[in-house]
């Protein structure tokens, strides 16, 4: 019987890391982990904190085209869907330290204003408003879409482990 051994693997496994590191930065993977993530938030029904009829009005009065999820009755995060849309496009891979972890977050651009129907025209537009700001906003106000459950970050975990599969194989 004849045998080989094999040495100086440290090249190898350091080859095989660097392939994974480049397939986990894949723009398939980022825009999926965000595609998920908005239709889990679009899924949940958020709890009205305060007066839902004064913010059923307010929905109302939007003219700006709406997202085909929203619904006036439902708080799911979503009229525009701007807000949704900057997360999706919004995912960050940090791979320092050995680690692969994805950051989402919004980016630092301004959510347009919407423009409401009755106002008066003399009326000032508010400035508009960066995105983190609003999300600060609205966790403030119990409305946390960014923190999620053992559920949804199994969901995420399997989706990730498949598709780096997917693009090692």
């Amino acid at each position: 019987m004849a045998t080989v051994k094999v040495t100086n693997l440290k090249n190898v496994t350091s080859a095989i890391k660097k392939q994974i590191v480049k397939a986990s930065r894949d723009k398939s993977i980022r825009l999926g982990i965000g595609e998920l993530i908005v239709s889990d938030i679009q899924a949940t029904t958020f709890r009205a904190l305060g007066s839902s009829e004064a913010y059923y009005k307010f929905r109302l009065r939007i003219k700006n085209k709406k997202d085909p999820k929203f619904t006036p009755t439902k708080i799911n995060l979503t009229i525009t869907g701007r807000l949704l849309k900057d997360i999706k496009s919004n995912v960050r891979v940090n791979t320092t330290g050995g680690e692969i972890r994805y950051i989402i977050e919004h980016s630092d651009k301004n959510h347009p204003q919407y423009s409401l129907k009755n106002t008066r025209k003399n009326t000032k537009k508010a400035d508009p408003v960066p995105y983190k700001t609003i999300q600060q906003g609205l966790s403030a106000a119990g409305y946390d879409y960014l923190k999620f459950s053992d559920r949804q970050l199994a969901k995420l975990s399997k989706f990730i482990n498949n598709s780096l599969i997917k693009l090692l194989t």
